[in-house]
């Protein structure tokens, strides 16, 4: 993929989406937009508040099958008073590629060295876009390797928050009875790059997909843990947190 996106606004772009189902209702203050890469396209949503030359606030979706079964990422953005936040889909959500036949895309190849690029290149175009100066991410669920990837390519992340973010592929994998994901290795385990950048992390007292104890045993990992922050919500289970405001 190059770095040459095509962006369509939701009125230009509705003969591709029609063949989609469960496209989710466009919150009050956010335009959806399609971005057109070579092989994957990409539905996002930009708040219409965004002003160029300052920190851009990424938030990342959690994979589906395609498609997630809540739009997490989209309901913490709708929540936040932050001016310039964009919310980044993942390959084969909402939208019809070619390329998605390969149900892999989502199950076991969604850290594939291609696919990490793909996200990276995507936040890239924004970061463009709007002259960012810095960047932060929130990364819901197994969002949170991608969220770390794309810090370690760029530079320039100031702060990534994740929700009942995975932080150890293949605990999580483990715990959940779920194929091995293919190129983990290559997502996460740097835990000297990813202890540097402030971070917090919020996960659910009920949440047992992605537990406590998995969470503080990936940080435990972190040489520097005085930029870790871990926020216990007691009462909410994993996919409790479509109404919450989140505090940075």
């Amino acid at each position: 993929m190059n770095n040459k996106f095509k962006v369509f606004s939701f009125l230009a772009t509705t003969f591709l989406l029609t063949a989609c189902s469960g496209i989710p209702k466009t919150p009050d203050g956010f335009t959806q937009n399609t971005v057109e890469a070579d092989q994957i396209n990409f539905v996002v949503w930009e708040k219409d508040s965004i002003k160029p030359k300052q920190t851009l606030r990424f938030y990342i979706e959690s994979n589906g099958t395609p498609n997630p079964k809540k739009p997490i990422a989209l309901s913490l953005a709708t929540e936040d008073e932050f001016n310039n936040i964009i919310v980044l889909t993942r390959p084969c959500q909402y939208i019809d590629n070619p390329i998605c036949k390969n149900q892999n895309i989502w199950e076991t190849e969604r850290y594939h060295p291609e696919i990490l690029k793909e996200m990276q290149e995507l936040t890239s175009f924004f970061i463009k876009k709007y002259q960012a100066k810095n960047i932060e991410f929130v990364a819901y669920e197994d969002a949170a390797p991608i969220a770390f990837n794309i810090a370690q390519r760029l530079g320039g992340t100031k702060k990534i928050v994740t929700v009942a973010g995975v932080l150890d592929i293949e605990s999580y994998a483990k715990q959940n009875k779920l194929p091995k994901f293919k190129n983990a290795h290559g997502v996460q385990n740097n835990h000297h790059f990813m202890s540097t950048i402030p971070q917090i992390h919020y996960i659910g007292s009920k949440d047992e997909v992605v537990t406590r104890s998995m969470t503080e045993k990936a940080i435990s990992k972190f040489n520097k843990p005085q930029n870790v922050t871990v926020k216990i919500v007691h009462g909410f289970d994993h996919d409790d947190w479509d109404s919450i405001k989140l505090s940075y």
